[in-house]
Formats: structure tokens, C-alpha cells, sequence
């Protein structure tokens, strides 16, 4: 309380530093009023940013992961073939947790968004953590381990850009000429103690829906690679991949309205406008059991000429039926082959479980070990691969290969007087399992938390992804538009028999 001649009267400067330390105990938000149509607001918005926020000062430092650098021996060993995430997921338990001190030498940015510019091609915002960015000196995206040139850097105050020669921790601009840095990256010194070092990205979902894209025109076909070349740059929870079978473009992202976005971005943007397919779920095969299979395969494509090859494969699930497949060949195997037959049988195995032998689905959650190989002096790589690809797919079937589906994770704020209405639907028409139906107040720190938070229930639930495609409508029509839902995903989990069949039948 204030004494004196203006007693009880605090100035601005207090006011502000007060409110400012009710944010940094997260005690209070403040509300500011603004109107996005007529542009009012926006300076109160960022003048309160700068004054209520907390600066880097106020925060942890950046903690960045730094790999383990070990010397390994290689000779005797088995041949191993994984995927990029399985790579990743194996590096977690070789890699150091290091604090990122503003004030070291060594460079630390962060690459937070790409925009595509027609004149100036990709411009890479990053934000610099310690160190400098100087123009024109070479640095490395230790993401993609490929070493850039930063060509321009300039710093953007609305449309306005002003050309800059560095920047240093805590500031933020624009760079030019980052050929392979995308959404996520970071780039760092290519010496010293801190190279290499990758800071937490964004975290990027899944990708659960699929859909076939074309451009109606045969001569946009170009044009249209080369927009989702830039599109999966710039946002990279999306991605695109070539049906190896009918040689459709397959694009993929984390909902149905996210795919629309990308196809209205395709045609305003990037002037290509496509055709579509339906909108298809991403599901999975793998299997619950390890199996092993002997089997010998020997063909006559050529009067005189017979393509033979044998093979023993056992399968095994991984521990997680999501992560991707891993391959292997056996040291006994391995003395059978070269070592770019090794290398190109490896890559066989791999390429055969992206399309399952249930439903042509990829497939995860599996570890194929070649155990020996049979062979003559006319055996080539191509009947190596042809018997790689079908003794796999069939010990995968021994092993009881099954479906499984996304399953998401659904919170939904409603009305105690619809609660019956949205608990039934979940129950008796989306295959939902509760899990819980909070109606305490704790509610009111819920994401769906409003003005009216103790007057609603928040449900949890695990939710097949088949059963929420336009759940949105459903929602609104079973709570007079009352009730509010986000879902995230939780998992692949096994599909019933009785689903999984119509699945297969109707592709959906």
C-alpha cells in the first residue's frame, strides 16, 4: 500500500510489474479486447507480450541433445537395415542432455518456420540461442547433417526488410539460401564443442489420414511435385509418397480438414488444381507372435534359364507394434552374399514390409532376421529379392498377421444435461472404451476450461479413428451445439476380426 500524499495510488510502471509477476507464477492471464476485422488491438497484444511474457533471462536455459561420439567395431558383426526413426529411437540411450549458455561462442539456432518466396525462393526464420549467425559463413543443419550457406540475413518488421550482416542470441531473422533446412532444424558451428547439437523440434503427430492426388492437367504434373516438395518443407506433419503399384501421388497428413487446407493451398498459391480420392485412414499390419519359415522358390521364366533362390526368415514383434520394421541378416547368411547383395537384400526386405499381406497396408512393429540363404551360380539379386519379398510376406501370415487401427485419445467438455446423449453414441456406435468422467473442479484446468467450466464434464475416452470421421456434426447435433472435443493419437492397437473384415472389404 502506497503512503504519502498519494496514498493508495500505484503509477503504470508498478501496475505493469505486478501484473507481469502474476504471469511468471502463472497465477493470471490477462484479456485484452481487439477486433481482428478492423485490426484493433494488435499493438496492445504485442506491447503486452514484451511486458507480461518472460524473457530468456527468466526462463531455464535451452537444453539441447548432443550425441555420444564412440568408437565401434564393426568386423563380425550382423547386418542391420532401420529406418530413420528406429535409428532415432535406438539413439536415446547414446546421447548427452547439454545446456545451451547464450553467452558461449559457439552458434545455436532454431529454424521455426520456412515460407516459400517466389522472388527469393525459401525464407527460414530462425531464432539464435547462442553464438552468431553471420552472413555468407558456412554453417551445419545438424538435423540433416548437410552444411549450408547462409547467403542474406534480414530482419522483418511487417513488410518491411532490413538487411543485416549478424545476429546474435536472442534475436530473430530471416535467412536466404538454406537449401536442405526445414521446419524443426537446427543449425549449428561446423567446430567446436556444441556441433551438432539438436534442440527439441516440433513435435510433429502422425500422419493418420491418406488421400490419391493428381493434377487435372497432365502438364501441371511438374508443377504440382514441386508444390508439395515446398508444402512438406514448410509444415512437416505432412508427406508425400509414390504408390509403388499404380504410381498414385499419396498425401498424407493429421486430419481431414488438414488435407483440404493443403489442396486449397495447391490451387490458391501454387495455381495446380487436382483431382482426389476419398479420404483413407492409415492402418497398419503386424503380428502378436514370432514365427520362422524354410522355404525354397525356383521359377522357368526362360526356356533353359530357371531363377532360383532359398531363403530361412524368422519374424518377431517389437515392443512397440507402431515403431517402424527393422531387418537383419544372420553372420551365416551374410558369408552367401556380397556386400552390395548384403546392402540390396537388406533394402528387399525393408521395401516388402511397406505393403502387408493382409490388406497391402505397411507394415511396423516387426524384426525380420534372415537366418541363411540358398543359392546357385545363376541365382541373381533379383530372385534373391523375389524370394525375400514372398517367404516374408508368407511368414508373417504364420505369424498371424493382423490389422491394426489409430486409436485416439478423446476429451470431450459437455453439459451435465448431455452427457447421457454423448456417452451412449461413444458407447454403443464408435466402439469408445471410457476412460474417465471428470466432474470435479479440476475440470476448470482442462484445455476446455470457459467462464462456465464447473457447469460442464470433461470425458475421456479411447476412440478408434474409423469412428470419428465427422464427429464434429455429431457432436453439435447431440448437444444442441453445445459440447467441445479435441483428440490427439494415442496408439495403434489390434482391430476386432469383425471390423477388420469390412475394412478389407470396403477399404475405409
Amino acid at each position: 500500500k502506497k503512503s504519502g500524499e498519494h496514498e493508495g495510488i500505484y503509477s503504470i510502471e508498478e501496475i505493469l510489474q505486478a501484473i507481469r509477476r502474476v504471469c511468471l507464477a502463472r497465477q493470471g492471464v490477462p484479456v485484452l479486447c481487439g477486433a481482428s476485422l478492423k485490426g484493433v488491438g494488435a499493438e496492445a497484444l504485442l506491447d503486452s507480450a514484451i511486458s507480461f511474457l518472460p524473457s530468456p533471462i527468466d526462463r531455464p536455459l535451452p537444453i539441447g541433445r548432443l550425441e555420444v561420439c564412440s568408437t565401434v567395431q564393426t568386423k563380425g558383426r550382423k547386418k542391420r537395415a532401420k529406418s530413420k526413426k528406429s535409428k532415432e529411437r535406438d539413439l536415446e540411450s547414446k546421447i548427452d542432455l547439454v545446456e545451451v549458455d547464450p553467452l558461449g561462442d559457439d552458434l545455436v539456432a532454431f529454424a521455426f518456420k520456412v515460407v516459400h518466396d517466389k522472388r527469393r525462393e525459401p525464407l527460414v526464420f530462425v531464432r539464435v540461442y547462442a553464438g552468431k549467425l553471420i552472413s555468407r559463413k558456412t554453417v551445419l543443419n545438424s538435423s540433416s547433417q548437410k552444411v549450408e550457406r547462409p547467403l542474406q540475413l534480414m530482419q522483418v518488421h511487417a513488410d518491411d526488410y532490413k538487411t543485416v550482416d549478424s545476429i546474435g542470441p536472442g534475436q530473430v531473422a530471416v535467412v536466404v539460401g538454406l537449401k536442405s533446412t526445414s521446419t524443426g532444424d537446427t543449425i549449428t558451428s561446423r567446430e567446436g564443442p556444441l556441433k551438432g547439437i539438436k534442440l527439441t523440434g516440433v513435435n510433429v503427430p502422425e500422419s493418420v489420414f491418406s488421400v490419391a492426388i493428381e493434377a487435372e492437367r497432365s502438364d501441371k504434373q511438374e508443377a504440382l511435385d514441386s508444390a508439395l516438395k515446398i508444402i512438406c518443407r514448410e509444415d512437416p506433419s505432412v508427406s508425400v509418397e509414390t504408390d509403388q503399384d499404380t504410381g498414385q501421388t499419396i498425401l498424407k497428413g493429421i486430419g481431414e480438414l488438414h488435407l483440404e487446407v493443403v489442396r486449397d493451398r495447391l490451387k490458391r498459391e501454387f495455381e495446380v488444381a487436382v483431382h482426389s480420392s476419398q479420404v483413407f485412414i492409415a492402418y497398419h499390419e503386424s503380428i502378436a507372435q514370432e514365427a520362422f519359415l524354410s522355404d525354397d522358390y525356383e521359377r522357368e521364366f526362360i526356356p533353359g534359364r530357371r531363377m532360383y533362390a532359398g531363403m530361412d526368415i524368422k519374424v518377431l514383434p517389437l515392443e512397440n507394434p507402431s515403431w517402424p520394421c527393422e531387418a537383419e541378416i544372420d553372420e551365416s547368411a551374410e558369408e552367401m552374399l556380397s556386400a552390395k547383395e548384403s546392402d540390396d537384400l537388406l533394402n528387399c526386405l525393408l521395401d516388402a514390409c511397406k505393403r502387408g499381406p493382409i490388406g497391402g497396408y505397411p507394415m511396423t512393429g516387426i524384426k525380420v532376421i534372415l537366418l541363411a540363404v540358398r543359392r546357385d551360380r545363376d541365382t541373381s539379386t533379383g530372385a534373391l529379392c523375389y524370394a525375400a519379398n514372398s517367404i516374408l510376406h508368407q511368414c508373417v501370415k504364420d505369424a498371424g498377421a493382423m490389422l491394426y487401427e489409430p486409436m485416439m485419445a478423446l476429451e470431450v467438455a459437455v453439459m451435465p444435461s448431455y452427457l447421457g446423449n454423448v456417452l451412449g453414441d461413444l458407447t454403443s456406435h464408435r466402439r469408445a472404451t471410457i476412460r474417465e468422467v471428470d466432474t470435479s473442479s479440476e475440470a476448470e484446468n482442462s484445455k476446455h476450461a470457459t467462464s462456465r467450466a464447473m457447469d460442464r464434464f470433461v470425458l475421456h475416452a479411447s476412440v478408434p479413428l474409423r469412428e470419428l470421421l465427422g464427429y464434429a456434426s455429431a457432436l453439435r447435433a447431440l448437444s444442441a451445439g453445445e459440447a467441445t472435443f479435441s483428440m490427439h493419437l494415442e496408439g495403434y492397437f489390434p482391430m476386432e476380426a469383425a471390423v477388420a473384415q469390412k475394412v478389407l472389404k470396403s477399404g475405409l
